[in-house]
């Protein structure tokens, strides 16, 4: 009885998550460059885990299509910047590891920007909401873990 489960591995810095290519799969940028994902199709990104670059910005833009980016994981620690765009409210569930203040340039180095409210997103943000700028997004049931 031989069991076959196809895991498709995304390397690279311009990376787009069509066909559900990046579906449930881990995402990872290339390091010491600047990383965009665009997430476009119907669950594109869905329960995805990316790993943003060491050492430079990951951008991660989240379409209109349904559950585009729900259950996401962001691992954005080792980054110098992190900005998520959720064009609606596709983006539930997340999970956004931001930024350490190793690398911080300025304050608000972790940005998530949408259109609707979202719902159930946890941070995790070593100086809380002093390093992640959310004046353009509202939330509900969500959580932030400081240090």
């Amino acid at each position: 009885f031989l069991l076959c489960h196809s895991i498709y591995l995304t390397i690279a810095n311009n990376i787009s998550c069509t066909d559900s290519v990046c579906r449930s799969q881990p995402v990872y940028c290339t390091a010491n460059e600047d990383c965009h994902i665009q997430c476009d199709e119907r669950y594109a990104c869905r329960t995805s885990q990316i790993y943003c670059p060491q050492s430079a910005a990951c951008h991660i833009y989240c379409g209109v299509d349904p559950s585009v980016c729900d259950d996401m994981i962001v691992h954005a620690t080792q980054s110098t910047t992190l900005s998520i765009v959720c064009a609606d409210n596709k983006c539930d569930e997340m999970q956004i590891y931001c930024p350490s203040t190793q690398f911080k340039q300025n304050d608000h180095q972790c940005t998530l920007q949408g259109t609707k409210e979202l719902d159930g997103i946890i941070f995790y943000a070593e100086e809380g909401f002093h390093d992640v700028d959310l004046s353009n997004i509202q939330l509900s049931s969500s959580v932030m873990h400081c240090g």
